[in-house]
């Protein structure tokens, strides 16, 4: 079957050579991740045209099956990708953010993000969000926007020591303007205004 399929993929027998694997763990990522995003929106789609008589206990469990679904499969996936699954996700993820959408979309996602800091690998998510955020590597992730980045921020779900770190690199290496943009933002909003993110 394709789960049978998918399982081998992650390395679990076979000779070949280690950019082939990479490679093909890689491609059972984007395959996993986007038949996951598919039952996910599916599912948030029914809940939003509930309406506002939607049953929040109903939502709750929506959330939860969803997101537990998303940390089983980097748990199967750990043991022959050694721990590539959670950062991957996320930075998938991280751009379904910076898309913007509903509150249900916005909570369903941070929700996410959470669950993977705290799966196999997790450890990395918080420096792999933190470098993105800092010196975007493209449109899909500049869009988040400084409201973006605090949300991240007060939700502890970036590193803030990889953080400064990336900001002031792109301070000296032609992104000064919007690092500094950023930095300021941030000290307003997470000291000035209070309520640090951690």
């Amino acid at each position: 079957g394709g789960d049978g399929a998918a399982a081998d993929k992650f390395g679990r027998g076979g000779g070949a050579g280690g950019a082939a694997a990479a490679s093909s763990s890689e491609a059972t990522h984007v395959e996993r991740f986007l038949l996951w995003q598919g039952r996910a929106d599916s599912a948030i789609q029914a809940k939003e045209a509930e309406g506002p008589n939607a049953d929040p206990s109903g939502l709750q469990e929506l959330l939860q099956l969803r997101v537990q679904e998303l940390s089983i499969m980097v748990a199967d996936a750990a043991g022959g990708a050694a721990g590539d699954a959670a950062p991957f996700y996320a930075k998938r993820l991280l751009r379904r953010v910076a898309d913007g959408g509903s509150k249900l979309r916005m909570t369903f996602a941070v929700a996410c993000l959470e669950a993977l800091s705290l799966a196999v690998g997790g450890k990395r998510v918080a420096a792999e969000l933190s470098r993105l955020v800092a010196d975007p590597p493209d449109e899909s992730v500049a869009k988040l926007g400084h409201d973006g980045v605090e949300l991240l921020v007060r939700t502890q779900l970036l590193s803030l020591p990889e953080l400064d770190a990336g900001l002031a690199k792109a301070l000296v290496t032609g992104r000064a303007q919007p690092a500094s943009a950023l930095l300021l933002h941030l000290v307003k909003a997470c000291v000035v205004g209070g309520g640090g993110g951690g």
